[in-house]
């Protein structure tokens, strides 16, 4: 019996009910993916008691009790374009809204030549990060939060619907990033090269259950009760402007051009410069936001 590879395939819908993939679904594809990870954790409680008279292990009289799983999601992506981040991560294609999108992921193995079907459902981000270094490519590290899972089983899920077709166009690169401001200046205004950019979103989810819940975990709503987004910038100076406006408590938009769209963090405020001496390198240093109040992408 030969092992299971791990160049299996993944993909997602957004579904109309949460926690029900849609009927027939037209399955999208996600990204270039790699890795992907799923975490099932079954939840158990202990109950030790007192054995019977006649037992001959009372030390061992206990009993575990299975009450349901939690379900979680995660991946890191080569973006090919900001489209998956912006209406699944962060709400809608236009930035952050209150609402998040609930998604079915459908996950297939071969094994052995037979494929074996799973859906993971009522997915929501729970964070997400879109990041690009210097020469290389713009990567999405997201985590979502789900209420059910089924599977594995030999019966597809798509019904008459279909599987998504991989696109493979190239992700987008260091070079796709053209322009970046902080407060309507470009960042060399304050004396930095920019070699890094990082948007970070994060969620905290409120999972609601009810006695008559019939999915997995017994979640029946999952509610963002609060969203965090910071930025992080990491520079090589070419002066010391950036110290003294950090240390003034300036603050502003960041606007990222990325290919044909642009990212606007809103009300970034850097708390903390910091200048560290090498006398065999340049100096730099990784600016990170306080919370920051929205993202808009147009």
């Amino acid at each position: 019996m030969a092992a299971i590879l791990g160049n299996q395939a993944l993909e997602y819908i957004e579904e109309v009910t949460e926690g029900t993939t849609p009927t027939d679904p037209a399955m999208g594809w996600v990204a270039l993916l790699n890795p992907v990870g799923l975490k099932l954790p079954q939840k158990y409680t202990t109950a030790n008691y007192l054995a019977d008279s006649a037992s001959t292990n009372k030390l061992g009289a206990l009993v575990n009790v299975q009450h349901s799983e939690e379900i979680e999601l995660s991946f890191t992506a080569e973006a090919q374009s900001l489209a998956f981040w912006a209406a699944e991560c962060l709400g809608g294609a236009g930035g952050t809204a209150d609402a998040l999108p609930s998604l079915s992921f459908g996950i297939i193995v071969d094994v052995g030549g037979t494929n074996y079907y799973a859906l993971v459902k009522g997915a929501k981000c729970k964070e997400a990060k879109l990041g690009v270094e210097e020469d290389g490519t713009f990567k999405l590290e997201a985590t979502f939060t789900a209420m059910d899972f089924s599977g594995f089983s030999t019966t597809d899920y798509i019904g008459v619907g279909t599987h998504a077709v991989a696109d493979t166009s190239n992700p987008l690169k260091w070079k796709a990033l053209s322009a970046l401001t902080w407060g309507g200046n470009d960042f060399d205004t304050y004396g930095c090269y920019v070699k890094s950019l990082s948007v970070n979103t994060s969620y905290t989810l409120k999972e609601v259950k009810d006695v008559g819940a019939t999915t997995s975990t017994g979640i029946v709503n999952i509610v963002a009760a609060k969203r965090e987004v910071k930025v992080a910038v990491t520079a090589d100076f070419s002066g010391l402007d950036m110290v003294a406006s950090v240390r003034s408590g300036t603050k502003g938009d960041i606007a990222a051009t990325i290919g044909t769209q642009t990212v606007t963090v809103t009300d970034a405020i850097f708390p903390e410069a910091g200048i560290d001496l090498k006398p065999d390198d340049i100096v730099e240093h990784e600016f990170e936001s306080l919370e920051c109040t929205a993202i808009t992408v147009a």
